[in-house]
């Protein structure tokens, strides 16, 4: 594993640990501020799992799978990448885009999903303390 690899595999599992600590914040924030009026919550897929599940294994299940998902793409694509695997090139990509890829690694790119979904889920928990 080069250092390139190893750093990427080192931001990945950093942004793993940032996304829980966030996902648990924002999902213990909308426990308490429903409490049991689903109603306010702005996410209708969401709020329909709650009606049926119950709003604390909705948001388990929600926060989890969007979770796996994220560290799978910053965990599996990102090497991937680095390693210019033949599928990369097999996704749509316009002219420019093609050649800066080509011009250096931008495994990086696998990260932005698990940060971008950290810094939502930090912006919802926030938004949750400003409406009690």
């Amino acid at each position: 594993m080069s250092l390139n690899q190893r750093r990427l595999r080192q931001f990945a599992l950093w942004g793993v640990a940032l996304y829980v600590l966030c996902a648990a914040a924002d999902g213990v924030l909308t426990h308490y501020g429903l409490g049991d009026d689903t109603a306010l919550e702005a996410n209708p897929f969401v709020r329909w799992t709650m009606d049926r599940m119950g709003v604390t294994w909705a948001l388990v299940l929600h926060k989890a799978s969007i979770g796996l998902a994220c560290s799978f793409i910053a965990l599996r694509v990102g090497p991937a990448i680095h390693r210019s695997e033949a599928w990369i090139w097999r996704v749509p990509m316009l002219p420019p885009v093609r050649l800066w890829m080509r011009r250096g690694d931008r495994s990086w790119l696998a990260l932005i999903p698990l940060y971008g979904m950290c810094l939502a889920q930090a912006l919802a928990a926030a938004l949750w303390t400003s409406a009690r």
